[in-house]
């Protein structure tokens, strides 16, 4: 292959400003609260009407329910820590932070994909185990996508 380099893939130089900051979902104060970043092709208005309270309050013909759906489980996942003979009881992890690093959208209110990065992490610095990982792809419901994942071990024998 032969190609012109145009520049070197960087960072960002500047690091994203926090959009919103949801303190309670479901009836529920979050605690911590959780930081929510969002893309450029998102607004606060529209991440609100994406991610309602209840599943009647989001508004018709705006729906992406896999990100509620997400966020519930993932919030109800969390909440099992509070029971006393949960592993990670003592020290539980929280989610901190939302990072919707891209969001495509399909056509005019109509959402295909969300990328995003959740950090959950406890509050031990020393842990060296304190997070988890939080790469989440969602889709809408009209649309289909099969990942295949191949170990290069695996590869090694064919």
């Amino acid at each position: 292959m032969k190609v012109d380099d145009c520049h070197r893939n960087l960072r960002p130089a500047k690091e994203r400003e926090k959009a919103l900051t949801i303190n309670e979902f479901n009836g529920k104060t979050l605690t911590p609260p959780v930081s929510v970043y969002l893309p450029w092709n998102l607004s606060t208005d529209q991440f609100k009407k994406l991610l309602p309270d209840t599943p009647e309050d989001g508004e018709p013909g705006f729906g992406f329910p896999a990100l509620r759906n997400w966020f519930v489980k993932l919030l109800h996942a969390l909440d099992a820590q509070e029971d006393e003979l949960h592993p990670f009881h003592s020290n539980p992890y929280r989610l901190r932070k939302l990072d919707i690093e891209a969001a495509d959208w399909f056509k005019e209110g109509k959402l295909g994909f969300v990328k995003l990065q959740s950090e959950i992490r406890n509050d031990d610095p020393d842990d060296e185990k304190n997070w988890t990982p939080g790469a989440v792809f969602l889709r809408g419901g009209s649309v289909a996508v099969l990942v295949s994942l191949v170990s290069s071990e695996a590869l090694e024998f064919n």
